[in-house]
């Protein structure tokens, strides 16, 4: 059944971490199809997809022009061809999780708007910082309706063009781990130590992957 439903929409290169599959797993079941833009990843970034999202998922591999400034911008319009206008879309990184209900966001499409700005949340060191530089922050058309007009521009600082009416919304947040990714890192050993140490239980290995993620690991000064 597909009311409700929505595509989501991804550009990625060697992505083959934690959030990514987060994301994947979060948007799935609302999901008509995810898109994901491949810049050539070398690691395992489109087996990830596969795994996760099955039929649903519409791989495009195409290399990211890098010494673009407007990389970004074409990379996003190539996600836009594969959507049928009037269908709705939301726009996620790799290192982006959006709350668990994204039925708020099903709600939105009887509205009487053509874009959403969504609500963000910013993690910065760890996952016991967030980003107060603004008291809330809004990332501009990250849920809209697709028209014929839709179109990313291709230059640094690209945000949709071709939407109608546009409004903010906090029914949802998305919760951006770009500044916190050492927390993919410690993912990794957590796993590493579940699968080789012979010294470390799992309870103690989750401990220790929970106090680094809270900020709460027992830390002195090294330099006053």
């Amino acid at each position: 059944m597909s009311e409700g439903m929505f595509y989501v929409c991804y550009i990625a290169e060697n992505e083959e971490h934690i959030l990514f599959e987060s994301s994947l797993r979060t948007i799935l079941p609302y999901a008509k199809k995810v898109i994901v833009i491949d810049g050539k990843s070398s690691d395992s970034t489109v087996e990830l997809v596969e795994k996760v999202c099955g039929s649903k998922a519409i791989i495009v591999s195409s290399p990211y022009p890098h010494s673009l400034k407007g990389a970004d911008g074409i990379q996003r319009n190539k996600y836009l061809k594969h959507v049928p206008d009037g269908e709705w879309v939301l726009v996620l990184d790799p290192d982006e999780v959006p709350d668990d209900d994204l039925s708020k966001l099903s709600s939105l499409m009887s509205s009487p708007y053509d874009g959403f700005n969504l609500r963000m949340e910013h993690f910065y060191y760890n996952l016991s910082k967030l980003d107060n530089s603004i008291p809330e922050h809004f990332v501009p058309l990250r849920f809209f309706k697709k028209s014929e007009a839709s179109e990313y521009p291709e230059t640094e600082h690209n945000v949709l063009t071709g939407c109608g009416s546009i409004a903010n919304t906090n029914a949802v947040t998305v919760w951006h781990f770009g500044d916190a990714k050492i927390v993919t890192q410690w993912y990794k050993k957590y796993r590493n130590n579940l699968l080789k140490s012979n010294i470390h239980n799992k309870e103690q290995v989750e401990q220790w992957l929970m106090l680094r993620i809270t900020g709460k690991y027992p830390l002195k000064e090294f330099l006053d």
